[in-house]
């Protein structure tokens, strides 16, 4: 089961409190192709998952 939702709309359709707006590919051709994503997720950890980008996430501090 997937935990993100799809806006429908201009509003935000969820109350998750992080969004995906968009993915960038960079091609080894020098081009850029860049996707609208628009779905919302509950932590940018979900997200990741969601789109196997394979990013680690730890604790961290903005101190």
């Amino acid at each position: 089961m997937r935990s993100s939702s799809i806006s429908t709309g201009a509003r935000q359709a969820s109350d998750k409190r992080f969004c995906a707006i968009a993915e960038i590919d960079f091609g080894s051709d020098n081009t850029m192709t860049v996707r609208k994503l628009l779905t919302f997720h509950d932590a940018h950890s979900d997200c990741d998952r969601m789109y196997h980008w394979g990013f680690n996430y730890k604790q961290g501090s903005k101190d």
